[in-house]
């Protein structure tokens, strides 16, 4: 069941963006060239996933490490 919804999807020099309904399965498209160089999906070398909130190491490490739990009333200040 279709909302009727409008949608005008532009890119950044404000053009149209045709949007397809239709995806091949077999379609192997890379979305490296989409990719490379846009600063939303770099990661420095001076960065670390630690730095950023996650937790690296392999699946049995990962298995009985201990990690902060918080209840959602911890995530606003004042709330209760």
């Amino acid at each position: 069941q279709a909302l009727a919804l409008d949608v005008t999807v532009l890119d950044e020099d404000g053009s149209e963006v045709i949007l397809s309904e239709e995806i091949e399965e077999s379609d192997d498209t890379d979305i490296r060239p989409l990719i490379d160089g846009d600063d939303n999906f770099a990661f420095g070398s001076d960065e670390s996933f630690e730095d950023a909130g996650f937790t690296e190491g392999t699946a049995e490490e990962l298995e009985d490490a201990a990690f902060d739990a918080f209840e959602e009333d911890d995530l606003v200040p004042g709330f209760d």
